[in-house]
């Protein structure tokens, strides 16, 4: 290879999607990395758009299991009363009773 060639690196959606918010130890090794040895990297459009599709998808279970966590809060707790289910502090309870319920299924499933 001359050495004016610039190394050109193509991402999979598995590597995207492993770290969609690309802030973990592997990215940021891997772009100091292609910074330091002046690569460029590239995504083809079906990555970008099977990425998106995963991403969305990930984001809708992971909704309906906050979904799910808060209905299972208001069954334990009973705090989601029917006279005030509009009031602020019913909802931010009632959604954070759902974080803390999701949180829990994936720390028990693992």
């Amino acid at each position: 290879m001359c050495e004016t060639e610039a190394i050109r690196i193509v991402l999979d959606t598995n590597i995207l999607c492993a770290d969609y918010r690309m802030t973990g130890t592997a990215f940021r090794v891997f772009l100091s990395g292609v910074s330091r040895i002046g690569a460029s990297v590239y995504v083809p459009a079906i990555v970008f758009d099977e990425t998106c599709a995963k991403y969305m998808e990930d984001l809708s279970t992971l909704v309906s299991r906050l979904r799910g966590g808060a209905r299972d809060w208001q069954r334990f707790s009973d705090l989601w009363f029917e006279a005030h289910r509009n009031h602020w502090i019913w909802l931010i309870v009632s959604f954070a009773g759902g974080v803390v319920g999701g949180l829990l299924v994936n720390w028990l499933s693992r």
